[in-house]
């Protein structure tokens, strides 16, 4: 634009981020370029930008970048840009301003790519690229944690109000479970932390019971199944607020339940007993004695027995 001398207006210079986004998102060679040509520099400006249509698209293209590069994970998770996603997530002043609560939304997506673990993605092959992987996210998890990301925890768990669209009530819901699983995912310190906020109970009586649909559901059951994973202090807090029982007698009693929910809740139920023998043997025995109609429903719970 500079060489044209054409004004750079917010609208050209969020098109502009957003190609770049999408760069981003599909080839490798152009992710290592960005990052080699100042990416990081463009996103702190676009991050701080009086432009809601500039701040907007920023987050964007930070999520498309980090959710399969390991290179963008670590360059984009600095105190200084974390600090402004987190302060974007945590804004609860603007409730109807429809751009601001993209750029909550956006942010929280961000937030969880740079948690993100691509596993099982076709292009991470080597045992040292999964090493590499699970120390940068665990970092990543841990500055999130340390600055304040999950202080409103509970409040990422609130439908929408006041709105007709059920999609578009639910959103919230969806994003704030997926930015907690991925945050959570195989890091002790934030599920005992989560766990004492009785996420487990809010998943079960605030999502789970409300019928919000099944993809809401199915994160839900995930979010509870990564709270308890290999994890003995979160697996006996949610034994003790009867999760098992909500589910064995509550989801699984449901006659025309879906079979990614059944799938979702035989992963919690397998987490909550992981490398547990006493909390294995109890769901199993609970199942056997209270709820046998959730046998049927199991299969490949039990096929693990």
């Amino acid at each position: 634009h500079d060489k044209k001398k054409q004004r750079v207006t917010a609208e050209r210079m969020a098109k502009c981020l957003e190609v770049i986004g999408q760069v981003l998102l599909m080839d490798e060679n152009g992710r290592s370029q960005f990052l080699k040509n100042r990416g990081y520099g463009i996103v702190l400006y676009g991050l701080t930008c009086p432009e809601y249509i500039v701040r907007n698209q920023t987050t964007m293209a930070i999520t498309q970048s980090v959710m399969i590069d390991i290179k963008s994970k670590e360059t984009f998770s600095t105190d200084e840009i974390l600090s402004l996603l987190i302060n974007n997530v945590n804004k609860s002043e603007f409730k109807q301003d429809r751009h601001e609560m993209e750029i909550k939304y956006n942010s929280a997506l961000a937030l969880s790519g740079l948690c993100f673990r691509p596993i099982g993605y076709k292009k991470i092959v080597t045992y040292d690229e999964k090493l590499q992987i699970a120390k940068i996210t665990h970092k990543n998890q841990l500055r999130i944690f340390k600055l304040g990301g999950l202080s409103k925890a509970d409040k990422l768990l609130e439908p929408m109000k006041d709105v007709e669209s059920a999609s578009f009530r639910v959103l919230p819901l969806r994003i704030g479970l997926r930015l907690l699983i991925d945050v959570c995912n195989q890091n002790r310190d934030i599920q005992t932390y989560l766990m004492s906020k009785m996420m487990d109970c809010i998943c079960c009586n605030n999502i789970l019971a409300k019928n919000y649909g099944t993809d809401v559901d199915v994160l839900a059951l995930e979010l509870i199944a990564a709270l308890c994973a290999k994890n003995p202090d979160a697996q006996k807090l949610a034994v003790q607020h009867n999760v098992n029982h909500f589910i064995l007698g509550t989801i699984l009693k449901k006659s025309n339940i879906d079979k990614r929910v059944m799938l979702a809740c035989g992963r919690a139920l397998f987490c909550m007993g992981e490398n547990n023998d006493a909390h294995k043997a109890a769901i199993v025995k609970l199942m056997r004695e209270n709820y046998l109609h959730a046998l049927p429903k199991l299969k490949t719970f039990f096929a693990r027995r």
